[in-house]
């Protein structure tokens, strides 16, 4: 899939620490392993990375997702 971000939400470049959902797996983009390493995640060992939205080229409508990092890679200020 396609993915983009719609333009009257905050832009995936505004968001460091969130990379782009079209480059994660489905896991990734839905909290169960880290957006950054991969690593899967627990309620104790992930970081809540805030809702994002994006738009699938092609597809009606906005999609949320949740993304999430392991602590480590939050820690240690990972980006995309």
């Amino acid at each position: 899939m396609d993915f983009t971000f719609d333009p009257r939400y905050l832009p995936a470049t505004s968001l460091p620490d969130v990379p782009d959902a079209g480059r994660l797996s489905h896991r990734q983009r839905n909290g169960g392993d880290c957006v950054h390493c991969g690593v899967t995640l627990s309620p104790k060992t992930a970081v809540s990375l805030g809702t994002q939205v994006y738009k699938t080229v092609g597809v009606p409508g906005l999609t949320e997702w949740w993304p999430r990092s392991c602590r480590s890679c939050h820690s240690a200020g990972t980006t995309p």
